[in-house]
């Protein structure tokens, strides 16, 4: 598992924790830079595609509202003109005219009666061509052409009665029945009348598109509906309008018809059929608005407006036009912005470049700098540092390595250099030497402070232990004068008994000798009775010298006894001085070794010391010696 701070070093897997500083600080600048210019590029091309895709937005509405009341006018002064010729005193007389003359016909009679001649017009009968012409020659009619000089947008116009009979018509038209076409059905409306219009439809013959207006023809109180008027509008005018519709290189016009069929795009392909549902669900909710990133009918993201058409006769048909420039064109104008913008930042990010190279040198040197002092206060040399100069160049800078450098430079010469010079004088025996922690925290100041105190009580210790030496030496040096005078009278007196036993001796072996004379006397005696009578005189005589010797030797034998016991006194005493002695010894051995111990500690004079120790024990071992000697010759004396 990898420790914290090996995790904590990692960036993206990277372990970061082994680069140098000028690798980290260079690599933060460069991506800093990088990051920047990639931030604000991003930031600018979002905020400039924004503002362009407003701008055209806004741009779009704008122009589409415009288009959408110019042509809501062109389309709307169409119908107006259709709505003016339904009004009309002439047209509205020969509807009234034609209804009068089928007012009394039913409808079976009307049916049987029109049936034939909507089927001979449709086939083009010779025997129907009176009534065409009688139709497209009336005054009416030339009423219709005559409107359609004056509105060339008008294509085709006719009129029908209430039964949707042709009763006017600027052209031939296809049937003479028109009540049972849809238009007129809607236009018609059950008696109460609307206005119809058809989709727009493009004929391929006539290279035009063209719309239907079913316009209702009312009576002059204005009240019921009697008659139908239709016409054609040309709209190609309106078409190419919206085909002239352009932004840039992709922006077109669509339009929309109230069940969402499209009526006019510029893909003719789309044209008649209805919109994808998804961009009718898009566009649902823009109302006269516009919206970005709506994907066209193109398939591609656009910016995108529509408004309904309005005004006058338009407000009931439902038709949007819409107005649409792909996403991509939008933000073609933002390149160049964008690259003078990248360019700046390039050049700015190589000034900073620059400018972060020199503060990484600055920052590289500085540090190698301060390395190499804690690489020197590591190793304890200090002489360099605090002699030299390597941190002149910090100390006089305003930043936070400037900072560092005069803490450095404080803990060096406030700090360091004094600690160091209190323990070269501990080191020279200087016990003198006070030593003040900076606080309480100082812990360096504290041990050393401790040192000194432990020091000066330690040698303090051995000059009191030296004096105690001194004085036991003393009375060593009395016990030992004691003992010596003690063993020359132990010796004196063991050399009396030596001689005192002597003299027993002699004094024995001349008892021995006179026994042996008084065996050899008695012996004497025996050999011969003969003798003893003559020798009793001798023998007398030689008795009287045995009681004297006796006599004597009984004397010299209380004086050895004497002399025996005063030996062994003085033995038992001289054994008492020496016990006492030895217990002496061994209290000045005890006291020695001890003195002898802090001696050692101290590492001065051990040498001395020892020697006098080893005499002391030379001493105290000869003194037992003679003791042990002196009580064995006492033993035997006893």
């Amino acid at each position: 598992m990898e420790k914290k701070s090996e995790k904590a070093g990692k960036v993206f897997g990277i372990n970061i924790n082994n680069w140098s500083i000028r690798t980290k600080i260079f690599s933060t600048i460069l991506g800093t830079l990088i990051l920047s210019i990639g931030i604000t590029t991003a930031v600018s091309s979002m905020e400039l595609s924004q503002k362009n895709i407003s701008d055209s937005g806004e741009k779009l509405a704008a122009f589409n509202t415009e288009t959408v009341l110019r042509l809501s006018e062109i389309l709307d002064g169409d119908i107006k003109s259709l709505k003016g010729l339904a009004i009309t005193p002439d047209i509205i007389d020969a509807v009234e005219k034609s209804n009068k003359d089928h007012q009394d016909k039913t409808p079976i009679e009307l049916q049987n009666e029109i049936k034939p001649l909507d089927d001979a017009w449709k086939a083009g009968d010779e025997s129907i061509k009176n009534l065409i012409e009688n139709i497209i020659s009336n005054p009416e009619s030339d009423l219709l052409r005559n409107f359609l000089k004056t509105f060339p947008e008008e294509v085709e116009v006719f009129v029908t009665d209430k039964q949707g009979l042709n009763i006017a018509m600027s052209s031939q038209t296809s049937d003479y029945l028109q009540s049972d076409e849809e238009w007129w059905q809607q236009a018609y409306d059950d008696g109460k009348g609307k206005i119809f219009i058809s989709n727009p439809e493009y004929d391929e013959s006539s290279k035009v598109w063209a719309m239907d207006v079913g316009i209702p023809i009312k009576d002059r109180e204005d009240k019921a509906v009697i008659g139908i008027l239709r016409g054609t509008i040309n709209i190609t005018t309106v078409v190419n309008l919206m085909s002239q519709i352009k932004f840039g290189n992709t922006g077109y016009a669509t339009l929309l018809g109230s069940d969402n069929t499209i009526y006019y795009t510029r893909n003719q392909d789309l044209i008649y059929k209805p919109a994808p549902e998804a961009f009718i669900n898009e566009i649902q909710t823009l109302n006269n608005n516009w919206s970005e990133n709506i994907i066209g009918l193109e398939g591609v993201p656009v910016v995108l407006s529509q408004t309904q058409m309005a005004g006058g006769n338009m407000d009931f048909l439902g038709w949007k036009l819409i107005i649409s420039q792909e996403i991509s064109e939008v933000n073609q104008s933002i390149i160049p912005i964008l690259t003078t913008n990248i360019i700046i930042a390039v050049l700015l990010a190589i000034f900073f470049g620059l400018y972060g190279f020199m503060i990484i040198n600055s920052i590289d040197s500085s540090l190698k700098i301060l390395e190499k002092v804690s690489r020197n206060i590591s190793e304890g040399n200090l002489a360099e540092i605090i002699h030299g100069n390597a941190l002149d160049k910090l100390i006089t800078r305003g930043d936070e390595i400037g900072k560092v450098g005069r803490s450095f430079n404080f803990m060096i010469q406030e700090y360091l250099k004094p600690l160091t010079e209190n323990f070269s004088e501990l080191a020279k025996g200087n016990l003198t030497v006070s030593i003040s922690p900076k606080s309480a925290q100082d812990e360096l100041g504290l041990a050393a402070k401790a040192l000194s105190q432990t020091l000066n009580n330690q040698v303090s210790a051995v000059v009191t232990e030296t004096d105690n030496l001194n004085v036991s030496s003393s009375q060593l040096a009395d016990i030992a004068d004691q003992a010596k005078r003690a063993t020359s009278q132990i010796a004196t007196t063991i050399q009396q008994i030596a001689d005192g036993a002597t003299q027993q001796s002699n004094s024995i072996n001349r008892i021995a000798a006179s026994i042996e004379s008084m065996h050899k006397a008695i012996k004497g005696v025996a050999q011969g009775a003969q003798d003893q009578a003559t020798s009793i005189a001798h023998t007398a005589e030689i008795t009287v010298k045995i009681t004297r010797a006796s006599q004597q030797v009984n004397t010299n034998t209380r004086s050895v006894s004497q002399q025996s016991a005063h030996a062994a006194d003085t033995a038992r005493e001289g054994a008492r001085v020496v016990e006492t002695t030895i217990d002496g010894m061994g209290k000045i051995k005890t006291k020695v070794g001890f003195s002898a111990q802090k001696v050692r500690d101290m590492g001065q004079r051990s040498d001395e010391i020892g020697a006098i120790v080893q005499t002391i024990e030379e001493i105290a071992s000869q003194t037992n010696m003679l003791a042990l000697n002196a009580a064995i010759e006492a033993a035997r004396a006893g």
